[in-house]
Parts: structure tokens; C-alpha cells; sequence
């Protein structure tokens, strides 16, 4: 026998969210369903939550189902939260300069930066720190993600003075000749001597004999 099927529209359910979204590592993201009027959540097969409301804190990228039905009729989305990691700050550079000189400092691990001494955002900060020594902080950010922040102390030297004495000054001596150079009053840590005749030192206070004659500047 032939009969006759009635099919009844009733509307149907078309189940919307308020959007991907994107979270730094840690925080919470809240996804919002509507148009139905009851919810279910689940991350792959696993339920999740309840309601139109889920606030969720994953620490990956994740994409949840969300399952909307009336009672009688049912439609799902999807919906992504994109994990951002928080950056971890480093900074490098100069840590001990010369009074009066200037240090290079190279922030990393993100992709802008905030130092905190000018509001600078860029990477590298040419800086001339002031009394004997100055720290610098950084705070690396990976979009709006705020990293850990970094810091980094510059000494400064003071400029040594160099005095130069001899036993001999402006006089004669013979070929063969031999001076007995010192540092008295001298700050340095180091020295350089320059005997005027192609020879040099690097002792505090060497002895030097000339054989080449002529007048020699030391």
C-alpha cells in the first residue's frame, strides 16, 4: 500500500559561539555558546563542561566541540584556543666599561621588549651608566604574553692615571746605556711601556737598555 509521510519543520537548532580565541600560557579563556538551550562542551571525546559559559584554561592550543540541542533538534561547532607561551627574558652585554665610556646591552627571547629604565622597546640599548656601577631590567613580551624580566649590572673603572719616572730624564747617556723606568702615582692595573726605540714592556716597572743612539721619548 502507498502512504503518505508528513515531514513537520520544527525550526531546528543553529548553535553559534563568540569565536576563537587566543590566551597567553596560564590564563583562562572563556568560550560562549548560544542558540540553543542546552550545552555540552568536550575536548575531542571528553567532556568538558555544561552550560552556554566554559572558562578553560588549557596549556596547548586546543580546539573543544560544543553540542547544542532544544530538546529536539542538536547542532555542533567548533571552536580553537591558541596557547601562547610566555617568553623567558635574557639580556647580554657589556658589564664592565670604563668611566665616561658607553655599554651595548642585547635583550632576547621575545619578539618586543620594555626596558624599564627609558620605556625603551627596542632589543639593543646603548646606555652610559653613572657613579660605579648601574643595573638595567628588561621584560621580553611574545605578543601580548609578558615574559620574565631580566637584568643586567654594568661596572664602571675609573680611568687610571699614568705617571712615568725614571732614574734618567732628559740627559746623556752612553750606547749600552741603562734606565730604570717606575709607576709612581700610577692607577693601573696593567701598563704598556713605549721606550722610544721600537721596544716596549708590558711591566710595571722594567729596565730598559739602549744601544741605539739618538733622543728617545718615552
Amino acid at each position: 500500500d502507498n502512504g503518505t509521510v508528513t515531514i513537520i519543520n520544527v525550526g531546528g537548532v543553529t548553535v553559534t559561539t563568540n569565536g576563537n580565541q587566543t590566551i597567553c600560557d596560564g590564563n583562562t579563556a572563556t568560550l560562549i555558546g548560544s542558540g540553543a538551550t542546552n550545552y555540552n562542551w568536550l575536548d575531542g571525546s571528553t567532556p568538558v563542561g555544561t552550560g552556554a559559559t566554559l572558562n578553560i584554561a588549557p596549556t596547548s592550543t586546543t580546539t573543544y566541540t560544543l553540542i547544542g540541542d532544544d530538546g529536539t533538534c542538536y547542532d555542533t561547532v567548533t571552536v580553537t584556543v591558541t596557547v601562547n607561551s610566555n617568553p623567558i627574558t635574557t639580556v647580554t652585554g657589556d658589564t664592565a666599561i670604563c668611566d665616561g665610556d658607553q655599554a651595548t646591552l642585547v635583550a632576547g627571547g621575545g619578539t618586543s621588549y620594555f626596558w624599564t629604565h627609558n620605556g625603551s622597546s627596542n632589543p639593543t640599548e646603548v646606555v652610559t651608566p653613572t657613579g660605579s656601577s648601574q643595573t638595567y631590567s628588561v621584560v621580553a613580551f611574545n605578543g601580548a604574553c609578558q615574559g620574565t624580566t631580566a637584568s643586567i649590572t654594568v661596572t664602571v673603572n675609573p680611568s687610571p692615571v699614568a705617571n712615568a719616572g725614571s732614574d734618567v730624564t732628559t740627559t746623556y747617556i752612553g750606547s749600552g746605556g741603562t734606565v730604570n723606568f717606575n709607576n709612581t702615582g700610577s692607577s693601573g692595573v696593567s701598563y704598556s711601556w713605549d721606550f722610544g726605540d721600537s721596544n716596549s714592556s708590558g711591566l710595571a716597572s722594567p729596565t730598559h737598555n739602549y744601544t741605539t743612539p739618538g733622543v728617545h721619548t718615552v
